[in-house]
């Protein structure tokens, strides 16, 4: 099982597929220094494998992150980024003990960046080669929606070009029905009712509540806090829940779709796959 952990919804981007106001709803914030070693007393005495820094905001905005990830000892942490951290910041999460870093990658240039993302396209450059340079393991992920389907080898083969190492690809959702913009996502229908994030994740807000998964925007689906209980009591309680309920009733994340590849899923959504080496 893995964490997820978000130690700051707030975000410096304003990507066009993703409904980060809506978590506003509970609240703006950064994780502290107790609520993050509260965390670790209660999770090293259970087999975490992996510690992902992600959620609904930018995890390099919380100025304790390369302090985070110096006191996780022998797990693999991954932060996911917009890529506008720069090198500097690069480095001390390396030096921190970073395993890998996903970049949010859905452009070519500089005004594709601005549009889609908001973000600086040079900025990402230089977060991208100082992560390579530094030897992290260096991934992007790109999203498929009506934005970026058009040109998705054309994003993969940048991203190649810059040196990444992995490129995957996820298919953009409504985040529980959060997100109906149907100009930039399409819905699909949820043909699994077992859900893989669900199931290897626990997800965990920057002030310690644990909530369903990080598509529970409002907060509406809570297990508690981890100042209030200890991980024996949240994993007893996860275990006795399913996904019958609203958010996942409205749900069309790919994770849900547990029988299918990543190119049989591509090729549902009318992209041509023939050039991506994987089964």
């Amino acid at each position: 099982m893995n964490i997820e952990l978000e130690v700051t919804n707030a975000c410096n981007a304003k990507c066009l597929f993703c409904p980060h106001d809506l978590s506003a709803k509970r609240g703006v914030g950064f994780m502290t220094e107790e609520t993050f070693t509260r965390l670790i007393n209660i999770t090293n005495p259970f087999d975490f494998q992996k510690f992902y820094f992600t959620g609904m905001g930018e995890p390099s905005l919380n100025e304790l992150l390369p302090d985070f990830i110096s006191k996780i000892n022998g797990k693999h942490t991954v932060v996911t980024t917009n890529g506008t951290l720069g090198g500097d910041k690069v480095r001390l999460l390396k030096e921190a003990g970073l395993t890998e870093i996903f970049f949010s990658i859905n452009y070519t240039d500089a005004h594709q960046s601005r549009e889609i993302m908001g973000v600086d396209f040079e900025r990402v450059k230089e977060s991208i080669s100082a992560s390579i340079s530094a030897g992290l393991r260096t991934s992007a992920l790109v999203t498929i929606s009506k934005l970026t389907r058009p040109q998705l080898r054309e994003i993969y083969e940048w991203a190649r070009n810059q040196g990444i190492e992995n490129v995957y690809f996820c298919v953009g959702h409504s985040r529980g029905g959060h997100f109906q913009n149907e100009s930039i996502i399409e819905a699909h229908p949820v043909i699994s009712q077992t859900c893989a994030v669900i199931q290897w994740n626990l997800f965990v807000t920057w002030n310690g509540d644990i909530l369903l998964c990080s598509s529970d925007l409002r907060g509406e689906y809570s297990y508690g806090n981890i100042m209030d209980n200890d991980m024996q009591y949240f994993l007893k309680l996860r275990s006795s829940q399913g996904t019958d309920n609203d958010l996942c009733r409205k749900c069309d994340c790919m994770f849900r779709y547990d029988s299918l590849t990543i190119k049989q899923i591509l090729i549902s959504n009318g992209v041509d796959a023939s050039w991506l080496s994987w089964p």
